[in-house]
């Protein structure tokens, strides 16, 4: 299939007729996000919908899209529909508990959480670990995936001094960088990363 370069392959008219190539767009759908490309990646998984209207894959990863663009209440719809289909999942039920805590429906998302853990016990663990914790451990086992609904630890705890100030952009497809600043930040100054409100990724890892 020939498409010019940067381009995804697929489109609204495609059709996806197996389930391997459904996954293959999810995949695709998956990278465009990771390089801030949301339409994109909405556009993908709505092609994917169109021939399998159930899709957890796609489901899901529209849950992901829309929780990138601020819009948690439709990503929270799109998790449900994909845990109807596969009510096993893990993953899913986690996902769903992490956008419900940022919606503060602290009691739905508690009952998300002990499904998780009902699906697989290793939910347990992973749910007392911080955001920062879970997502340097996925790099380090190469493995995909976002932590929906990034919020403070301690909300009260306070800093105060002189701002560092970083503005993060999406990486391309070589990826990015991590904390090759932190040697020109001044002592006694505080790094302030502004990435434009993604609540889908993490932009600084448990270094800091």
């Amino acid at each position: 299939m020939c498409h010019r370069p940067g381009r995804s392959p697929y489109n609204r008219r495609a059709l996806l007729t197996t389930d391997e190539q459904a996954r293959s767009a999810i995949a695709d759908a998956a990278r465009q996000l990771k390089r801030g490309r949301h339409r994109r990646a909405r556009e993908i998984c709505e092609t994917v919908i169109s021939d399998h209207p159930e899709h957890p894959g796609a489901l899901g990863m529209l849950a992901i899209v829309s929780a990138a663009v601020g819009d948690r209440v439709t990503a929270i719809e799109y998790m449900r529909r994909a845990i109807a289909v596969v009510p096993g999942d893990a993953r899913l039920h986690y996902d769903l508990g992490n956008l419900l805590l940022a919606e503060n429906e602290l009691q739905e998302a508690v009952v998300a959480f002990e499904a998780a853990v009902a699906c697989d016990q290793n939910y347990a663990d992973i749910i007392k670990l911080g955001t920062s914790a879970l997502s340097d451990a996925m790099d380090r086992l190469s493995i995909p995936g976002q932590a929906l609904g990034v919020k403070p630890v301690d909300r009260s705890f306070m800093l105060c001094g002189p701002a560092f100030t970083i503005h993060n952009i999406p990486c391309d497809i070589k990826g990015g960088s991590v904390g090759d600043y932190i040697d020109d930040v001044p002592e006694g100054h505080i790094v302030v990363i502004d990435n434009a409100g993604r609540l889908d990724c993490t932009v600084w890892g448990d270094i800091l």
